[in-house]
């Protein structure tokens, strides 16, 4: 025990203890900062990937869908009419 003024007494296991919660939470600290977040970028890197591919598939799905309207035999259209889904498809695309 180490005598500490009139009041509290520490011995060396409250020591040992004390230096045992910090080092702790510095490891806690350390992960997230350096574990986790790199870990936490990488699943995000990899759904954002898995998504996007196949959202980005679906589109063109349905692209080659749409193209097949251009078909004169099968469908009746104007040119204001493909003027019109080609704005509606331009408003969209445009960020």
């Amino acid at each position: 025990m180490i005598p500490v003024g009139n009041i509290v007494s520490i011995d060396i296991y409250d020591i040992i203890y004390v230096a045992l919660i910090l080092a702790y939470k510095f490891i806690c600290i350390f992960f997230k900062i350096f574990g986790m977040a790199k870990n936490a970028t990488i699943v995000k890197k990899d759904r954002f990937k898995a998504v996007a591919s196949r959202r980005v598939q679906r589109v063109l799905d349905d692209i080659d869908n749409l193209c097949k309207c251009a078909n004169k035999n099968t469908y009746e259209y104007s040119d204001e009419d493909v003027k019109k889904m080609l704005k509606a498809i331009n408003e969209k695309v445009t960020i």
